[in-house]
């Protein structure tokens, strides 16, 4: 499966419901770069506050969606090497919700 411009906007669309209920955390994405082995790397990183302190990072294919890299705050799943990035995304608005759940 490849990463069409379709699939980039649901990536876009799921960054944007992670970050919906929370004012002060925002999110963009690097643009593709590749890593020596011939993957094109796509790095998505996700801010809170105006000093933009980092709550996570997440790489992946920008071919396959398939994650390479994942680090979220106080997120301690570990990267399924089959994942791809919309599954992952879902993950951590889950994760997000249940926090706010319990935080609350």
């Amino acid at each position: 499966m490849t990463t069409s411009t379709y699939d980039r906007c649901a990536v876009s669309h799921l960054l944007d419901l992670l970050v919906k209920d929370q004012p002060n955390v925002h999110w963009y994405q690097r643009g593709s770069y590749t890593n020596g082995q011939g993957e094109a790397l796509v790095e998505i990183i996700i801010y809170e506050g105006t000093y933009r302190k980092i709550r996570g990072i997440i790489v992946y294919n920008a071919y396959t969606g398939r994650v390479i890299s994942l680090r979220y705050q106080r997120y301690t799943a570990t990267v399924d090497t089959e994942a791809e990035v919309v599954d992952t995304l879902l993950d951590l608005i889950n994760f997000e919700k249940k926090e706010h759940w319990l935080y609350a």
